[in-house]
């Protein structure tokens, strides 16, 4: 039992390593911003973190990465908008279509342009 739960406590580990690795990647940081991120943590190689420091350096990483990729997650949002909006509609059998949709959308938010609605109201 123990070497089986070891087992799964270094592949989640090395997948935590990965994740880390990813981020940094994605995000354009080179070997000297990564090894800053590492001395900021005491640590010289990002094998000498654990599991904790791991998920949270991950965390952070993740948060910058939704800022810098802000546009994309509020088109996600305006489709959930739409999503949810069209399915209530279809739900109360009432007509639908996109116009529809968004001037509920706008009149909820209290905004004149449905790509207008901050992140926020979009929530």
């Amino acid at each position: 039992m123990a070497k089986k739960e070891n087992r799964t406590m270094d592949q989640i580990h090395r997948d935590l390593l990965k994740k880390f690795h990813t981020l940094c990647t994605v995000l354009g940081l080179d070997d000297e911003a990564k090894r800053a991120i590492l001395a900021s943590w005491g640590v010289e190689s990002s094998r000498d973190l654990d599991q904790h420091q791991l998920i949270d350096i991950c965390a952070k990483l993740s948060e910058q990465f939704n800022e810098k990729d802000g546009t994309a997650s509020l088109d996600k949002l305006r489709k959930r908008v739409i999503a949810a909006i069209g399915g209530w509609l279809r739900e109360t059998k009432q007509q639908s279509n996109i116009s529809i949709i968004k001037g509920i959308a706008m009149r909820a938010s209290g905004y004149n342009d449905f790509n207008k609605i901050p992140r926020e109201r979009l929530r």
